[in-house]
């Protein structure tokens, strides 16, 4: 059995993701379908309903939970791996965690069946930490040098993209592990790639990481397009009892209409918006 995990809490653009993300992975499974169980953690089942129904399994986190999972740290990446670890304590089976910016390109079996105690999957490779080609990937460098005394982890380690996570069950102490590890790293130095620095130091080291990139296909630095695309999907899909069979037999155009990228001055006034949105939200 494969647990496929979501999560969506808080933002219904993400909601939207998920929806659109669980549809391309029901579009191309050719695989037995038994022995595929999807959970969705949200804190609005409801919205998913019209969609969804009854294909999915629903585990309700409130705002306090959601907290509870950011932890002391108040890190929103947390929440995932707790989502993962409270996966592997209420069901059995392996684990494969999407984030909800994925879309399946193709058949998941294949990759679904190289989970095992020796083989992990993750997105992509990101690069060698001790070779940055970007300014996180130095600053990661900096640090895991600055503080190797007390970490006694090298900087001569592999990044690997953590919106897509395939685990075994009998890894789950490795999950504990991730958790433990974000902690301490994220309270020494709060970036938003801890978590992914952890998922990538702890199954590298103790597995053989298998990319996912081939089939599936993340879109994280395409967001604004991704979601106007899929907002438009959505706003004209016919919903019926009968929606998800119709995606299951390919009976349903999962086709996606991208609107053109901005330009850089474009995205300048985008962000230099944004940033004057989220101070005037502190204020108020």
């Amino acid at each position: 059995m494969t647990n496929i995990i979501y999560q969506a809490h808080g933002n219904k653009h993400i909601s939207k993701e998920l929806i659109y993300s669980l549809y391309s992975f029901w579009a191309t499974f050719k695989g037995d379908t038994s022995q595929i169980r999807v959970i969705v953690y949200t804190d609005d089942a409801d919205f998913f309903k019209p969609y969804l129904y009854d294909n999915v399994i629903y585990r309700i986190i409130d705002d306090t939970q959601i907290s509870l999972w950011a932890g002391d740290i108040n890190f929103v990446h947390r929440i995932k791996i707790e989502i993962i670890l409270d996966c592997f304590s209420k069901f059995d089976g392996n684990i494969l965690y999407l984030d909800s910016d994925t879309i399946v390109t193709q058949n998941l079996q294949p990759l679904l069946s190289e989970i095992c105690n020796a083989k992990s999957i993750m997105h992509l490779y990101e690069g060698q930490i001790d070779k940055p080609h970007n300014p996180i990937m130095t600053k990661m460098n900096l640090f895991l040098k600055k503080n190797f005394a007390a970490l006694k982890i090298t900087n001569q380690l592999p990044m690997w993209n953590a919106g897509v996570l395939g685990i075994d069950s009998e890894n789950k102490y490795l999950v504990n592990k991730v958790l433990t590890l974000t902690d301490k790293i994220f309270a020494m130095y709060p970036k938003h790639v801890m978590e992914q620095f952890a998922f990538s130091y702890l199954l590298t080291t103790h597995t053989t990481v298998i990319a996912s990139e081939e089939y599936i296909y993340h879109y994280w630095k395409e967001k604004r397009e991704y979601r106007i695309a899929i907002d438009c999907f959505l706003d004209h899909l016919h919903l019926s009892t009968q929606i998800v069979e119709k995606v299951k037999n390919n009976q349903l155009s999962l086709k996606l209409t991208l609107p053109k990228p901005l330009t850089k001055c474009e995205l300048r006034i985008l962000k230099w918006k944004n940033s004057i949105s989220k101070i005037l939200n502190k204020i108020n």
